[in-house]
C-alpha cells in the first residue's frame, strides 16, 4: 500500500497542530508525516495499520505514532457511520536536549513502532488532549510536554509494527502496496489467488511475492490471514454471529485452519475470545 506523504499544517502561532476531526468515516490514505501524532478515537470502528501492522480499533483507541511512520484508519461501513478523533501533531523541535527531556525522547524512539495504550488510561486522559485542542500558544505546548511525561510512565503498552520494519520504501513500491491493501479490503470474504494478486500489479507470482515480503517483512498469505482474523474478532466481539459463519464469512474456507489462524494471532480460540470480550471492557 502506498505511503502518501502528507503535509502537517501548524497554526502559525503554535508548533503544535491539534484539532477535533468529525465526520462520516476516516478517509485519510495511507500516509506519513515528520511529526509525531497522538490520535485518540472517540468513535468510529475499523481496523487501524501502522507500518507492517493490522488490528481492529474502536472507541478509546489511544496510539502514539512515529515521525515519518505510515498509518490508516479505515472505517468500517456502515450506513449510520460517525467517526470523531482528538488529534495532536508536532515535530522535534519541541524536544530540547535536556536532561529533563530525556524520558519523552526515548518514549518518541520507541514510537517509531507505534505505540497503543491501555483503554482504561486512555479515557482518564482523554479530557487532556481535548484541552490541549482547546488551547493556544505556550499553554497548548505545556500541555503537550505534561502529557506526554505522563505516557512516559505506562507500562500498559502494546508495540504494533515489527522492530525490523523500515519505511524507507520507493514511490513505486508504495503504489503497488497500496493496490494490494485496497484488493484485499474488497475481496477478502472470498478465495484470493496469487496469480490475481500478481496481476493486481503487473508481476509474476513470484516477483510478487518476493516483493512483498521484502516490504513488509511477512508473506502476502499471512498478511490476508492477519487481515480476516482481525476482522473475525471484531465481528466476534461486537455480536452473536456463530463463530462458524464469522470463519467463513472472513474469506477461512475451512474452519480448523480458521482456528489454527486465530490461536496464532490472537493467542485464544475464537469462542474463547468471545466470552473475553464479553466479560467486560479492557
Amino acid at each position: 500500500m502506498k505511503a502518501v506523504f502528507e503535509k502537517v499544517r501548524a497554526h502559525e502561532e503554535s508548533s503544535v497542530t491539534a484539532f477535533d476531526y468529525q465526520g462520516p468515516v476516516f478517509d485519510a490514505p495511507f500516509h506519513f508525516h515528520p511529526e509525531y501524532e497522538l490520535t485518540y478515537i472517540v468513535k468510529s470502528k475499523g481496523i487501524r495499520y501502522v507500518g507492517n501492522h493490522i488490528s481492529p480499533f474502536a472507541e478509546d483507541d489511544l496510539v502514539l505514532i512515529g515521525s515519518n511512520v505510515p498509518h490508516y484508519w479505515k472505517s468500517d461501513k456502515t450506513k449510520t457511520t460517525v467517526a470523531r478523533s482528538l488529534v495532536i501533531q508536532w515535530n522535534d523541535e519541541i524536544i530540547q536536549p535536556l536532561k529533563e527531556f530525556a524520558a519523552i525522547a526515548s518514549l518518541l524512539k520507541r514510537a517509531e513502532r507505534g505505540i497503543k495504550f491501555d483503554n482504561v488510561f486512555a479515557r482518564r486522559v482523554k479530557s487532556k488532549l481535548q484541552e490541549i485542542i482547546d488551547s493556544k500558544g505556550v499553554n497548548r505546548y505545556l500541555q503537550l510536554l505534561a502529557l506526554l511525561e505522563e505516557l512516559t510512565h505506562q507500562k500498559k503498552v502494546a508495540f504494533l509494527s515489527t522492530p525490523d520494519h523500515t519505511f524507507t520504501l520507493s514511490h513505486d513500491v508504495h503504489d503497488r502496496l497500496k493496490c494490494v491493501q485496497e484488493y484485499v479490503h474488497e475481496n477478502y470474504t472470498r478465495r484470493i489467488t496469487l496469480a490475481e494478486m500478481a496481476s493486481q500489479v503487473s508481476m509474476t507470482e513470484q516477483s510478487f511475492s518476493r516483493f512483498f515480503s521484502n516490504a513488509m517483512r511477512k508473506p502476502f498469505f499471512s498478511y490476508l490471514n492477519e487481515y480476516r482474523v482481525q476482522v473475525a474478532a471484531r465481528l466476534l466481539a461486537e455480536g452473536s454471529t456463530p463463530v462458524a459463519q464469522v470463519g467463513y464469512g472472513t474469506g477461512f474456507e475451512s474452519l480448523p485452519f480458521f482456528y489454527r489462524q486465530f490461536k496464532k494471532y490472537k493467542n485464544t480460540s475464537p469462542l474463547q475470545f468471545r466470552k473475553l470480550q464479553m466479560s467486560g471492557p479492557s
